[in-house]
């Protein structure tokens, strides 16, 4: 692939390759197999646990053997399509570049928009850098009688329970003071906990805001009876927590940095490795090799005809699943990820530079409150 630096305004970059109508119904045959597959996912995994619990890795798999196969199939190589270590210095310079400029403008952008229209606030001196890992997040999911779950969901811990019997008792205890949201149940200062109790059955549930450092530990029991691990749930959607989480009859809720290495690793291999193979690797390069690389320039940015292509693509891919009109938004920063991908000739400018931005929102939001 050349980068065509030297292509005037309006011309055409490589020129399209023999058979190309040919090439461009094989990238729209992939690209709907794989909105499909990845929508029927989705959907499955609202009811079926084990596909739930490793949605991500099968997106991920579909995302990277689905064009290896097409490409086997063609006799091509993958890493003419952005699976090889090549220029990795140069990648990660216009990734990390392009991730520092546009910290510029999107910090305050952040700010604007979560406060203004979404009516949250500035909360710097309440958020904490440790929370409890991903197995908490909440996924949303109707409570189950019986079931007690605990999830997070930006910095509030949220502990739900729907006893079946009585008399019951729901306990939580911890490192620091705890803070609840809104007051119910008994807070004690001195020794850090709080407590909530019940003659007749009835679903109870209580939020509060997790501070740094140290752990929670959350008891339940009914008829003075400890309830089981296999009644918990960690995250709305998940199964019964592990046993490393389980100590003295009760569920521990570790909160320190560990999510944030784990989120890192998460967001660059699962997230924007196979998307960024998939999207710009295969989609935008199978194209540009189709119908050429015609460019609008503008100063030393530009555009091409198959980065605007791909971009509605993967606008597409992501209202499909969910049916979010506002996830079309992904559009803006795909144009930025193919430009990427045209000016290094890789895609180790765009790994970096998708996951940052993932990242940028997922850190960002630590800092603000509805409360």
């Amino acid at each position: 692939m050349t980068s065509d630096d030297q292509v005037p305004q309006g011309d055409t970059g490589s020129a399209p390759r023999a058979g190309h109508n040919g090439t461009v119904a094989e990238v729209v045959t992939v690209f709907f197999v794989s909105a499909i597959a990845v929508a029927g996912l989705d959907l499955i995994s609202w009811s079926v646990p084990p596909i739930r619990n490793n949605l991500l890795a099968l997106v991920a798999a579909v995302f990277l053997f689905l064009p290896i196969v097409v490409l086997a199939r063609r006799g091509r190589s993958d890493a003419e399509y952005g699976l090889k270590l090549t220029r990795v210095a140069e990648g990660l310079k216009w990734g990390l570049g392009a991730t520092l400029v546009t910290l510029l403008f999107f910090i305050p952008g952040y700010h604007l928009w979560v406060t203004k229209a979404a009516g949250y606030q500035l909360d710097l001196e309440n958020t904490s850098w440790s929370r409890p890992s991903d197995r908490f997040t909440d996924l949303g999911g109707e409570l189950l009688p019986g079931e007690l779950r605990v999830s997070t969901i930006d910095s509030l811990l949220r502990i739900e329970w729907d006893p079946r019997e009585g008399p019951w008792e729901l306990r939580l205890s911890g490192d620091l003071p705890i803070q609840q949201v809104p007051n119910r149940g008994r807070v004690d200062e001195q020794t850090k906990e709080w407590s909530l109790q019940g003659r007749i059955p009835r679903p109870v549930s209580a939020s509060f805001r997790m501070v740094a450092g140290g752990e929670y530990h959350i008891e339940a029991a009914v008829d003075g009876v400890a309830v089981e691990r296999d009644s918990y749930r960690t995250g709305s959607m998940a199964g019964p927590p592990p046993a490393r989480l389980w100590r003295d009859g009760g569920l521990r809720v570790p909160v320190n940095l560990s999510w944030l290495l784990i989120a890192v690793l998460v967001q660059v291999l699962l997230v924007a490795l196979p998307e960024e193979f998939f999207y710009r690797g295969y989609l935008q390069e199978r194209l540009s090799e189709a119908i050429g690389r015609r460019r609008l320039q503008i100063g030393p940015l530009f555009v091409t005809t198959p980065i605007v292509l791909v971009s509605l693509a993967f606008g597409l891919g992501h209202f499909l699943v969910g049916f979010d009109p506002s996830r079309f938004a992904v559009f803006f920063p795909s144009l930025a990820f193919g430009f990427l991908r045209e000016k290094t000739d890789g895609i180790i400018a765009p790994i970096v530079y998708h996951a940052s931005c993932n990242l940028m929102v997922m850190i960002l939001s630590l800092h603000y409150s509805v409360i």
